[in-house]
């Protein structure tokens, strides 16, 4: 392990940043750059209360590595290589804001309060202006086409409905109030679709609907993978593998899922594994009963548990050799989403699991408690989802990194899975320290040429067979998102990346009416630091505009702010050359370098920044770090 790893995972554990992850409700993490607690001393043993000394690490104010070096030039220095910088600086994050608008980072008063610019005041570059929100269910978000966009601007504006219920939001399109949506599959008709066969994104029609319309469809297979994971300090592997052993993904599929998606036995969703879609299949295809631990463990040949099964004879077998029986039954704790189809698939796993001697107990939460729970550990079996926050297998395996699946008792480790893989989680070590060494070879070959990819390739396919040996998470599948629409507009559906990655203006043409009437989930910021799901981030990538972006969601980043940028030959500078004249939205003016670095500044150095993961973590800027000894009261004072 090199200085730079250390360093990393230093950072990782000492700071971190806790996720919100994306694959549910939405695409991506978030963090959290309150400092957190990284040791603690309670006391004298003597039954007083006394003061708990801790210990925080900090960044130190203004020592981000982004600097000016023109009127419209600015550069960032990175503690290490990497070579995927511009995909992740198309992630609404990074968005530019007028700097000065928020006193949340040193040397700046503010404009505005940041509750005013959150909520009610949003300032940026993108092609639509806000206009009002009103939060919670059965609230509202409008914005208007902002005339003065720097790209093809918008000739129509926005309006969506707030709305929490999928039912309630499925009759709300039925009712003709909104011009796209989706439809829960609970209500999806797989005979009323209407879609040429082939691969790709397909484009068709779907009906009759109750109300006698038929309306436009677009299939799209999206970058994501939707999971169960296990407390890997509660869940013993044997139970983890039994589970394993029972669930026949392309059953789940077609009868749950209703064919929406395909099963996943990789981690790395299809389009981006190494060697594509034939080298995914071949990978889990091999299998030749090859060992799932031992101290020369070096991978597995294919996926070792009774694939297209549903093999309980093996689920028992494996919770027999592990001591289990009749008389030694496992109670495990299933968390889900609020969803019927997981339900109805946890109750066939449950009642599969029965006869392997495994109770299982399920619960749902809506998803920020869900997220809250298992952060704090308090979980067993949970289901999680990952949606490409850029296309590289890193982005979905960094989730099975070992040291990034610990979170503390407070919520503030990284974003990897809450998978608690830590040294006292029951596995294999031999295989917990290969799962290391290989995403450190991810890490330490980040360059461009033949050599530096294909390590990477190699690296990612063997962390695929230490997640399988592990048994710590089982993919379940990678869906496909359908959108419908009415033709009330022209509607170019978003590409492989998803719809949180796309610009409502890229999408929609010949709109009747002047406005396009969406639905939308509940939000928490429209501060592009901030944001915190899905919702949040579709309305930020519709009001602000960050260097980079995927157009209409297609794979490949493009500049979008940026006019030309250059990287040394290191992968540890990046310098970036701003379109001139680009303006923000009311009275803020012009776009500069000033605005880049303050924007920049803000998501890494800001107590309100809930996404320093994709600064720190991932691209890992440059930055000076400081320990603060603090005192704080003991519980009950």
């Amino acid at each position: 392990m090199t200085e730079n790893d250390k360093s990393r995972r230093t950072f990782l554990k000492a700071t971190g940043a806790a996720a919100l992850t994306a694959g549910i409700a939405g695409c991506s993490g978030d963090g959290s750059s309150e400092p957190t607690d990284a040791s603690t001393e309670t006391g004298t043993g003597t039954g007083e209360q006394t003061p708990v000394v801790k210990e925080r690490t900090e960044i130190v104010p203004g020592s981000t590595a982004v600097e000016k070096t023109g009127e419209y030039s600015f550069r960032i220095t990175l503690r290490e290589p990497f070579s995927f910088a511009v995909p992740v600086l198309a992630y609404s994050a990074f968005s530019i804001v007028p700097e000065g608008v928020v006193g949340d980072i040193q040397g700046y008063d503010g404009d505005m309060s940041y509750e005013e610019f959150s909520t009610s005041n949003p300032v940026g570059a993108g092609p639509f202006r806000f206009e009002t929100w009103e939060s919670g269910d059965g609230g509202e978000f409008a914005a208007t086409a902002f005339e003065d966009y720097h790209g093809e601007a918008a000739d129509f504006d926005l309006q969506d409905a707030i709305i929490t219920s999928p039912t309630a939001r499925f009759n709300y399109f039925l009712n003709e109030n909104a011009d796209v949506a989706g439809i829960p599959t609970e209500k999806y008709e797989p005979n009323k679709v209407d879609l040429p066969s082939g691969a790709g994104q397909r484009t068709g029609s779907y009906g009759p609907l109750q109300n006698d319309k038929t309306v436009n469809m677009a299939r799209t297979p999206t970058i994501n993978t939707f999971y169960v994971g296990f407390n890997m300090e509660k869940v013993p592997k044997a139970v983890r593998q039994a589970m394993a052993y029972v669930v026949n993904r392309e059953s789940f599929v077609e009868s749950v899922f209703k064919s929406r998606g395909a099963g996943a036995y990789n981690l790395t969703p299809t389009q981006i594994f190494p060697g594509g879609a034939s080298a995914y299949q071949e990978h889990w295809q091999g299998y030749d009963g090859g060992d799932t631990g031992g101290s020369g463990f070096d991978g597995l040949s294919g996926y070792p548990y009774s694939p297209n099964q549903n093999d309980v004879a093996a689920a028992k077998q494996v919770m027999r050799e592990a001591g289990y029986g009749p008389d030694n039954r496992f109670e495990l704790n299933w968390l889900q989403y609020e969803s019927g189809t997981w339900k109805q698939m946890a109750n066939t796993i449950r009642s599969r699991l029965e006869a392997a001697f495994i109770d299982m107990n399920i619960s749902s939460a809506a998803f920020g408690p869900l997220l809250s729970q298992s952060e704090k550990g308090q979980h067993e079996a949970l289901t999680l989802g990952w949606i490409a926050d850029y296309p590289a297998p890193q982005n979905f395996l960094q989730l099975v990194d070992p040291p990034n699946t610990v979170y503390d008792a407070e919520g503030t480790q990284p974003n990897g899975a809450r998978l608690f893989w830590s040294e006292d989680a029951m596995a294999d070590e031999n295989v917990r320290q290969f799962m290391v060494d290989q995403f450190d070879r991810i890490q330490n070959n980040p360059g461009t040429s033949e050599e530096a990819k294909q390590t990477r390739a190699d690296a990612a396919v063997k962390l695929e067979e230490g997640l399988w040996a592990s048994a710590a998470m089982i993919p379940i599948y990678h869906r496909t998102d359908d959108l419908f629409w009415y033709d009330t507009v022209d509607y170019d559906a978003p590409g492989a990346m998803g719809a949180s990655r796309s610009k409502m203006v890229n999408a929609a043409s010949g709109v009747k009416g002047g406005t396009v009437n969406g639905i939308s989930a509940t939000f928490n910021s429209l501060d592009p630091i901030a944001s915190g799901n899905t919702a949040s981030g579709g309305k930020i990538m519709d009001m602000f505009d960050a260097p980079f972006n995927y157009p209409n969601a297609a794979p490949e980043a493009e500049p979008l702010l940026v006019e030309d940028f250059e990287a040394n030959d290191e992968l540890t500078q990046y310098e970036f050359k701003l379109k001139e004249g680009v303006q923000f939205q009311g009275d803020y003016g012009e776009v500069t370098a000033d605005d880049a670095v303050y924007s920049i500044r803000r998501l890494v150095e800001s107590s309100n920044s809930t996404n320093t993961y994709f600064p720190l973590s991932v691209l890992n800027i440059d930055r000076e770090e400081r320990t603060v000894t603090y005192t704080e009261a003991p519980s009950g004072e």
